[in-house]
């Protein structure tokens, strides 16, 4: 006979409780709550961490050779901005990278300023930037369609470089799939706001 006490019995609601813990596991949410907690108190130690690293790091890069205009003339270059912030910051390098490479050719999902500045808008984006849980679930038909367009875009007339800017919730993603595709990509952001 072994010491051993036997099994307690289970009831119906702890397997309802199992159950439950693991739909909101599979949809995110435990991950979520848990940052919810932790991030109040490790966020203004990551930005400090990260204003002492910009400080040390202060002295700028040279600038790297100009590119071959030849090279460059007649490849395109995807941008993908999905809010004013974004546009405002990729104006000035679409317009940068228009001076440089005259042949250069940029399109893509973004805003007025960055049309402005010589990128040809297949979307604009900024118009259907959303912030809020109700926002977003009632623009998800709208987001839906633009991943889809852009994985068919992917498909169909791959650009050669795939350009983000900031907007991580969906532009994580639309690179990842772009570099699966063999695409090479860029992620523009701010640190400092």
């Amino acid at each position: 006979m072994s010491d051993v006490p036997p099994a307690p019995r289970t009831r119906p609601i702890d397997h309802l409780r199992v159950a439950w813990l693991l739909v909101l596991t599979q949809f995110g949410v435990v991950p979520i709550v848990l940052w919810l907690v932790i991030s109040p108190v490790l966020c203004p130690l990551f930005r400090a961490r990260q204003r002492r690293r910009l400080r040390r790091d202060a002295d700028a890069p040279d600038d790297p050779p100009p590119p071959d205009q030849q090279a460059w003339a007649g490849r395109t270059v995807f941008v993908v901005e999905g809010e004013a912030s974004g546009d405002r910051m990729a104006a000035p390098v679409v317009e940068r990278m228009r001076a440089m490479c005259p042949g250069l050719r940029v399109r893509g999902y973004a805003g007025a300023a960055s049309a402005a500045a010589g990128a040809a808008l297949d979307r604009d984006l900024v118009d259907h930037a959303v912030v809020g849980v109700v926002a977003v679930i009632r623009s998800i038909g709208f987001w839906w369609g633009v991943c889809a367009e852009t994985l068919a875009r992917l498909r169909d007339e791959p650009p050669d470089v795939f350009l983000t800017v900031d907007f991580p919730g969906l532009n994580a993603r639309l690179a990842r799939w772009a570099k699966r595709r063999g695409v090479r990509t860029v992620h523009l952001l701010s640190l400092i706001h």
